[in-house]
């Protein structure tokens, strides 16, 4: 339309040129060398391309998208709710051929390379997902969920890493809800160690 923007993305490789794209981000090979991608239309609905052909559903926002150790794909798909209306967004977690979810929020499980979804060679996986517990006051609970089981739920959960083939991570609950005191506890493969 008249004084309207419209900006178009290609990726260019090995001299073919992919069909436009509103965007184009998060460029990586596949561990069997095919070019994979996050794309989104005209109408910011994003999704994933790979190899020329695209792999994943429309959502309204991907994060996350990464080949874990083992070379398994995963990625994390929001479909966004309304908040006049009172419908939370949509989370939705892809792991290889297997979908998770609806939840109302994944968590970044590791801040220092935003990573949602870890993994290792041997396929195992694990994730931080909550459900809003309250229609008000944003009230979650969080729980590890991996391919051999699901944590308690929980306040908060932190720190979220495959160490040595185990699954580790800080869980607590508030203790004083006014001050945001909790009481936390190490977990390794699900079982607490130590004291709070």
């Amino acid at each position: 339309e008249k004084g309207e923007a419209v900006y178009i993305n290609r990726i260019v490789y090995d001299g073919d040129e992919s069909k436009p794209f509103g965007s184009i981000s998060n460029i990586q090979f596949s561990p069997k060398g095919k070019l994979t991608y996050v794309a989104s239309d005209r109408k910011n609905k994003y999704f994933i391309i790979q190899g020329g052909e695209l792999i994943s559903s429309a959502f309204d926002y991907i994060a996350d998208y990464r080949f874990l150790p083992g070379g398994t794909f995963a990625y994390v798909g929001t479909k966004y709710g309304n908040y006049d209306k009172k419908e939370t967004d949509k989370y939705y977690v892809y792991i290889g051929d297997n979908s998770f979810g609806p939840y109302d929020l994944v968590s970044t499980a590791d801040w220092k390379n935003y990573s949602m979804v870890h993994g290792n060679r041997k396929g195992d996986y694990a994730y931080i997902a909550s459900n809003n517990t309250a229609a008000e006051g944003y009230n979650y609970k969080y729980r590890v969920y991996s391919n051999r089981w699901k944590s308690d739920k929980f306040d908060n959960i932190s720190d979220l890493r495959i160490v040595n083939n185990k699954i580790c991570f800080f869980a607590g609950n508030q203790l004083n809800r006014d001050e945001y005191i909790y009481s936390y506890k190490l977990f390794v493969d699900n079982k607490k160690l130590g004291d709070d």
